[in-house]
């Protein structure tokens, strides 16, 4: 279930959309349209483990300004490289889930309503700490 409250809107208007392009101005006018997300419900990390059976890969979360990637990855630490070659920006680990396409699936359905572009999405807050919460982050 995905849903932010009023506030949480208001904090994400605030933010500078501009380098977004279209996806931003995508990004107002859904949150301007329809700002009755309070909460994201993540599958939990049992469910998405058990997704695609015994498997070498993972299923990452890669921030990348108010954005996050959601990919799957044998070898971590060579996709964040590859990833950071193609992007200005800094990236982040933001953390990893073992899980394959099923697992990869089930969490791009799950963040739907934050939808940006291929396996990016967007990442306030409440996206973010579902996420922290799903890898077992404190901060």
């Amino acid at each position: 279930m995905v849903s932010v409250k009023r506030t949480e809107a208001e904090n994400l208007l605030s933010l500078d959309w501009s380098k977004a392009g279209v996806v931003g101005e995508e990004v107002v006018r859904w949150l301007r349209e329809d700002s009755s997300i309070d909460r994201v419900s993540l599958p939990s990390r049992a469910h998405l483990e058990s997704l695609d059976g015994a498997t070498n890969r993972v299923v990452y979360f890669v921030r990348c300004c108010d954005f996050v990637k959601v990919g799957i990855a044998s070898d971590m630490r060579d996709r964040l490289q590859t990833l950071q070659v193609g992007c200005p920006y800094e990236l982040t680990l933001m953390g990893t889930v073992r899980g394959a396409s099923k697992a990869e699936r089930a969490l791009h359905l799950a963040l739907n309503a934050f939808h940006a572009r291929g396996e990016w999405f967007m990442a306030p807050p409440i996206v973010r700490k579902a996420i922290r919460d799903l890898v077992g982050l404190e901060k």
